[in-house]
């Protein structure tokens, strides 16, 4: 019999943020505050963003696993806790649809896969009998390819991300499928700018909620997040 990709004790060790913001998942440090300062100051266009772990290690190395040397074997076992996440939210109302953060294709032809629709793809397999929430890869594309956010400040991803993404009706004057609820389902949520940015062309096509699921979200880091 195969060894399991991942260990049942690595993943009920690996990190969790015990307190974080309800809005954008940012671990905190305490509970003085309902709101991380950031969503204090600007609250996202999203409604939620719900994640299974901070991005730390060992999961920072298991996620760039996935996406930079093809070890998809690792996707199944980190979504299981997610699905869990999901789960205790979710009591009755779950979202229309998933919408896997999309690729360039420029980028997709490099990587040969997009590891936002893998991550989607393995949550709609371990949903809960009887919860149908199917994946639209269709309906958001990235027109303009950008360098990579990794290194960018707040600013910079901003500005780098800004007018990427477009939906299908914008890019084919067809009417896309109207969804009222949607999550974004993406690897990791760092800033949140691209998630942010997505959540904005969704809502001009008539999406009245977004939220957003992730595999892990990064800690605050001086300067850069908050």
């Amino acid at each position: 019999m195969l060894s399991k990709p991942v260990c049942d004790h690595c993943v009920d060790n690996f990190p969790v943020a015990e307190v974080c913001c309800p809005r954008c998942a940012l671990p905190l440090k305490d509970t003085l505050s309902e709101l991380c300062a950031s969503c204090l100051k600007s609250e996202p266009p999203f409604t939620c963003c719900l994640a299974a772990y901070v991005y730390d290690f060992p999961v920072d190395r298991l996620i760039r696993n996935i996406k930079y040397s093809h070890r998809l074997e690792l996707v199944a076992p980190l979504v299981t806790p997610l699905v869990e996440v999901l789960t205790d939210h979710y009591q009755q109302q779950w979202p229309d649809r998933m919408i896997p953060v999309p690729l360039h294709p420029k980028k997709l032809r490099q990587r040969g896969y997009n590891q936002a629709l893998l991550i989607a793809k393995a949550i709609a397999k371990q949903l809960p009998e009887g919860i149908h929430c199917p994946v639209d890869y269709r309906m958001v594309k990235r027109h303009r390819h950008t360098d990579a956010q990794q290194g960018l400040s707040v600013k910079g991803r901003r500005k780098n991300i800004k007018g990427a993404f477009v939906t299908e009706h914008a890019l084919y004057s067809q009417h896309p499928q109207q969804y009222r609820h949607v999550a974004l389902v993406d690897d990791v949520v760092t800033t949140g700018e691209t998630a942010k940015e997505v959540s904005r062309v969704l809502q001009k096509q008539g999406v009245e909620q977004v939220d957003v699921w992730c595999l892990a979200r990064t800690p605050a880091a001086p300067f850069n997040f908050v």
